[in-house]
């Protein structure tokens, strides 16, 4: 606000004007950084650096070079807030059937932090498993499947920093950059569906012409075929070697 004396009247005059200011976007916005991982504030004092030219008249309007000039002062103010924007992809294994071999899938997420703003990146337990170092996905039916995150393919799983997982760090800055989500499903991570009747016993003849050794294998129906390997041996774990157990999931 001006405050200039009136010299027409006497006393004074008072005026409001509006001082607009403008951070343009861009990549010189996107690399101010914070100070010490907290919101970092920045400013700037117009104190003496600032003035406003002003004249009184009755009919014809002066020049604006002519009249008074008087000072004033404000302070412009930005703050830096200490954050990060991240966006995930699903991790997709896609469809698999009996897995004889491990099935992997790989995903990205997108991390953009503020410069010179330190990061870490956490992955809790899942809400079927609640356990960074057993994770797992559930069915309709209740059975779930085991599986792993790790940052690298094949590579420590990726957690919390409880149960021996690690966590992904890093520094912003203010740019997006793309951190790479690896899952592995593994051959016998399978758990069985809940079964409406109790298992049914496979005759020993079915098992030896299918070629199975009947001392050592143990066989499974599977969506309605016969499946014999030793991952079908881990569907089941309550039954002793020697059981041979259809079971259908």
């Amino acid at each position: 606000m001006l405050n200039v004396p009136n010299l027409l009247l006497g006393g004074s005059i008072s005026q409001t004007f509006t001082v607009w200011g403008k951070i343009p976007a861009g990549a010189a916005l996107a690399a101010v950084p914070t100070v010490g991982n907290t919101d970092t504030d920045y400013s700037a004092s117009f104190a003496g650096h600032a003035s406003i030219s002003y004249a009184y008249y009755n009919l014809v309007q002066p020049a604006c070079t002519s009249g008074q000039t008087s000072s004033f002062a404000f302070t412009a103010r930005a703050r830096v807030v200490n954050d990060c924007r991240i966006n995930a992809a699903p991790l997709s294994f896609g469809s698999a059937g009996a897995l004889s071999s491990a099935v992997r899938a790989s995903s990205a997420l997108s991390v953009q932090c503020v410069n010179n703003n330190a990061y870490q990146i956490v992955l809790n337990g899942g809400a079927t498993a609640a356990n960074v170092g057993a994770r797992a996905m559930k069915s309709a039916a209740g059975a779930t499947l085991g599986y792993r995150i790790s940052a690298s393919l094949d590579g420590p799983l990726w957690g919390d920093g409880t149960l021996g997982t690690g966590v992904v760090s890093g520094v912003g800055t203010g740019a997006a950059v793309s951190v790479p989500v690896y899952g592995v499903v593994s051959a016998g991570d399978m758990e069985a569906e809940p079964l409406d009747t109790p298992p049914l016993p496979i005759p020993r003849e079915h098992l030896q012409r299918r070629g199975a050794s009947v001392d050592t294998t143990r066989a499974y129906i599977v969506n309605g075929r016969c499946m014999i390997s030793p991952e079908a041996m881990r569907i089941e774990r309550t039954y002793a070697p020697g059981d041979y157990v259809a079971v259908d999931i």
